[in-house]
């Protein structure tokens, strides 16, 4: 049996049977510069994706939620008349209320007639859904049965209702012009309202007919209050007509006394006699009680 270094004799004298051409440092250096290759490549795809991603994705969303841009809001000075409101289609106005988010004039026939109109601007709102009217001031409008209503600003809407046809109406609207900033006057001493009341807006006199109404009142009450839910508060001299409307109706009865004048007292309604032949102080609510009313009617100066 041979030993071990016996048979590994022959392999330590076998050599090549060529020179090998294969060069380590070559070998490395190749390694290197393809892995560095695949480093490149692999950060140019996520580079790619990246950006795709963010091509694609505002575009997938916009198709699934696609919502109207943003319109301004308009605000309104309660203590000024925005607009400028004309006789037309047969109406005049009889008395305008102001507010911060809405203004409103009352109309009343010019012939003397029954029937009374309003005209509600709106500081912003959606649009009103109806059949498409000819253009108001150069505006998008819509009938809403015998009314119109017209974008008179960017995302803000006016409305004539109460009138009895449509073609009437459309003058009514086409009489109607924004911008007028005409101050308030008030000829009382403002009573103070009591939080978190506040100052909606003035109901005064609008318009030149024998039927305008001569009541100047404060609307007080909480931001977003009902009709039903605000106070009227100020002065009226002719008692025998509604202090918006200018309508007829029966005068009050002055059946008490309130701070040694007198007073006429309703469950809705104070009113207190003007000395010297002067306006009556008036206070008007269907949703706060009697002596709530009376210090309010006492309050005006």
């Amino acid at each position: 049996m041979l030993e071990p270094e016996e048979l590994l004799a022959p392999l330590r004298q076998a050599g090549p049977r060529t020179p090998s051409t294969v060069s380590v440092p070559a070998a490395i250096r190749a390694g290197t510069r393809r892995r560095r290759v695949r480093q490149l490549a692999g950060t140019a795809v996520v580079a790619v994706v990246t950006v795709l991603i963010a091509l694609l994705v505002p575009a997938l969303l916009g198709g699934l939620f696609r919502a109207e841009p943003a319109r301004p809001v308009v605000g309104f000075d309660p203590l000024r008349q925005a607009f400028r409101v004309g006789s037309a289609g047969g109406f005049t106005p009889v008395s305008y209320e102001t507010g911060r988010d809405r203004q409103r004039i009352r109309l009343v026939r010019a012939d003397g007639g029954p029937g009374l109109a309003t005209i509600t601007l709106s500081g912003s709102g959606p649009a009103p859904a109806g059949e498409a009217a000819p253009a108001v001031h150069g505006r998008r409008a819509v009938w809403l049965g015998d009314g119109v209503a017209w974008e008179w600003a960017d995302g803000a809407w006016g409305l004539v209702d109460g009138v009895p046809d449509r073609e009437q109406a459309h003058r009514v609207a086409q009489s109607v012009a924004s911008g007028a900033g005409t101050p308030v006057r008030l000829p009382f001493e403002q009573p103070r309202p009591v939080p978190p009341e506040e100052v909606l807006g003035v109901i005064s006199p609008y318009g030149s007919t024998g039927r305008v109404t001569d009541a100047v009142l404060l609307v007080l009450g909480r931001p977003g209050a009902t009709e039903s839910e605000r106070i009227l508060v100020g002065t009226q001299g002719d008692l025998g007509r509604d202090p918006v409307t200018g309508q007829a109706r029966q005068a009050p009865r002055w059946d008490t006394e309130l701070g040694g004048r007198q007073a006429a007292v309703t469950g809705t309604a104070v009113l207190i006699a003007g000395s010297g032949g002067g306006p009556a102080a008036v206070a008007l609510s269907g949703s706060v009680g009697g002596q709530r009313l009376a210090e309010l009617a006492q309050a005006v100066r």
